[in-house]
């Protein structure tokens, strides 16, 4: 090998290692799947939204955040319900208390759900 592919190889090596570890030390950096508590409204275009919903609580690790109960109070956010919400049968709770865990995307001017799981609380929603 010759002095300019040596270095060309050297330099392909360095871009690659500099590609590399952010990608690594992004796997820690995920979005957290969170629950939160509220009552499930459809809106007049068909969509769906969590109104007097919890603050969102990130869930740790599989087994440690605690199933809420159908007495947990309800809070003041709101959050539009996105993704594969019709999978869960939303209807079948419409004005109902939940459970709801997803993604949550705060942005404006509404925040959202990525929703990955519907849970049934109480039939009706004070």
């Amino acid at each position: 090998m010759n002095r300019f592919s040596i270095t060309i190889v050297a330099f392909a090596a360095l871009a690659v290692r500099n590609v590399a570890i952010p990608a690594a030390q992004s796997r820690g950096n995920r979005m957290p799947i969170s629950q939160m508590i509220g009552c499930l409204a459809q809106n007049p275009d068909g969509t769906w939204t969590l109104t007097d919903a919890t603050e969102p609580v990130a869930i740790v690790a599989k087994g440690e955040t605690k199933e809420p109960e159908a007495t947990t109070p309800l809070g003041k956010r709101r959050f539009r319900l996105i993704g594969t919400v019709e999978e869960f049968s939303p209807g079948a709770h419409k004005g109902h208390k939940v459970r709801v865990k997803g993604l949550v995307i705060n942005s404006s001017p509404e925040a959202r759900v990525n929703i990955t799981s519907l849970r049934h609380l109480a039939p009706t929603c004070p």
